[in-house]
C-alpha cells in the first residue's frame, strides 16, 4: 500500500503545472518497475 500513499501524495503536487513534466518521468519510470517486479498490476491505480 505504499505506492498507493506516494501516489496520492504526487496527485497533490501535480496540480502545480510547472511540476508535471518532472512527476510524470518520476511516476512512468515507479510504475513501470513495480509492475515488471509484480508489485503493483496496472488495475491497482
Amino acid at each position: 500500500m505504499r505506492g498507493v500513499a506516494i501516489y496520492r501524495t504526487i496527485k497533490t503536487f501535480w496540480k502545480r503545472p510547472k511540476n508535471q513534466p518532472i512527476i510524470s518521468r518520476i511516476i512512468d519510470h515507479d510504475l513501470k518497475e513495480r509492475i515488471e517486479s509484480g508489485e503493483l498490476q496496472p488495475g491497482d491505480l
